[in-house]
């Protein structure tokens, strides 16, 4: 059951959190396993999966029928088809990338926390 605070905006970062947590995850396994004979590259591919969380609001319907398919889309690392290697440069880019667009995301919830808490606050500062 949904809270009165709770908002499609707060599941959509939340959903892009778990999205960039997994990405930080496969990157972290791809620089442990840089040596290892034979390792294929992990990848989560953000943009995807946005296209997937895009598709979910486009159908529409109520804030618990969105939580539910946000909750439904799969975001474990998958074997990056492009790579045959790991580059470890590459990855650490990537992983610098991704800890940025972490804070940025860390961000907009706080201040969607602000907005609410000035909400029910209203004019007393």
């Amino acid at each position: 059951m949904s809270g009165p605070l709770e908002s499609i905006t707060s599941e959509l970062i939340t959903r892009a959190l778990d999205v960039s947590m997994q990405k930080h995850q496969g990157i972290s396994n791809n620089i442990a396993n840089a040596d290892t004979l034979g390792y294929k590259p992990l990848a989560v591919n953000f943009d995807d999966v946005m296209q997937q969380v895009k598709t979910v609001f486009e159908a529409g319907g109520d804030y618990e029928s969105v939580k539910s398919s946000l909750a439904a889309i799969d975001l474990t690392p998958e074997l990056d088809s492009t790579a045959t290697s790991v580059m470890i440069d590459q990855q650490v880019v990537e992983m610098v990338k991704n800890t940025t667009h972490y804070q940025a995301l860390l961000s907009a919830r706080e201040q969607l926390g602000g907005i609410m808490k000035l909400a029910i606050r209203g004019d007393r500062g």
